[in-house]
């Protein structure tokens, strides 16, 4: 891929990128993953361009999971924080717990790729099953599953942490 191509790409590409990050994970290290997923670009590019805002987004989602992932092995004392902010908001359910996005996050970053695509598009992009399905090229059962071995492992990472 030439520069001239890339640099259009990314005056087109990066807030995308910028906000899928920033959603994910937050406002640390979103600008990290818009360099990562250009960097991908410009060494491996998709082999059909009519596929570009497609291999944008997976990708764009990966780097910002990998970054999670990353976190978690960095700081394993992150489950005080859980307890924390989940006595702060008195939460007793793990619906409660999922709709404080960083506790989100943190959660996220300690189950499978598959279960956090879903849990990805279903908390944070509000898609629905059949939405998730197409999207992910899977059956609306496949999705139902993978959310609730999310909420399953959800409640068992809250439950290990709670007062």
């Amino acid at each position: 891929m030439d520069a001239e191509k890339l640099e259009d790409l990314y005056r087109r590409f990066a807030p995308l990128v910028h906000a899928r990050a920033r959603r994910i994970l937050g406002d640390a290290d979103a600008e990290d993953v818009v360099q990562e997923v250009f960097l991908r670009l410009y060494r491996n590019p998709p082999r059909d361009e009519r596929c570009m805002i497609d291999w944008i987004y997976t990708t764009s989602t990966n780097a910002s999971l990998d970054r999670l992932r990353f976190r978690r092995r960095r700081d394993p004392s992150w489950h005080e924080e859980v307890r924390d902010a989940q006595v702060a908001l008195g939460a007793r359910s793990v619906e409660a717990v999922l709709a404080s996005q960083d506790l989100f996050r943190k959660l996220l970053a300690h189950v499978d790729r598959r279960t956090q695509e879903v849990a990805v598009l279903h908390y944070l992009e509000e898609m629905d099953q059949s939405e998730m399905a197409r999207l992910l090229g899977v059956s609306r059962k496949t999705v139902g599953e993978r959310l609730r071995r999310f909420e399953k492992q959800a409640r068992r990472l809250i439950g290990r942490w709670n007062p």
